[in-house]
């Protein structure tokens, strides 16, 4: 949760040990239990890594030159994801995303049902 947090609720909390959260994390209470129940499930995140789908070269290659051309356009990043399995992540030259981030990413974007419903 501490990674979530921003420096200005950081600063409410030093301000105020007592701070009252609640309100601000309305709605997040899907998301943190998807966040919890992925730790039964998913070794990877005690590894500090992430899965990757299994796929023949080819077709991740391909992915991998479709994203490119996203990532050309400006983007930082661009991801394609299968659930929570990686096929393909393409980043900016220098900069990098920490497997952490992917996970708290993929759980964000499962456990939250308009995401997972859009095409």
């Amino acid at each position: 949760m501490i990674l979530i947090l921003t420096k200005s609720i950081n600063r409410c909390f030093e301000k105020n040990p007592k701070f009252d959260m609640t309100p601000l994390l309305g709605g997040t209470d899907v998301v943190f239990s998807s966040l919890i129940h992925s730790f039964s499930w998913n070794p990877a995140t005690f590894l500090h890594a992430y899965t990757c789908l299994p796929l023949a070269y080819a077709t991740r290659q391909a992915a991998g030159a479709i994203l490119q051309d996203v990532a050309d356009s400006g983007v930082l990043f661009a991801i394609l994801m299968c659930k929570h399995k990686v096929v393909s992540l393409v980043g900016a030259q220098k900069a990098s995303l920490h497997p952490d981030d992917m996970l708290l990413l993929s759980n964000f974007v499962m456990s939250s049902e308009s995401f997972r419903q859009v095409e």
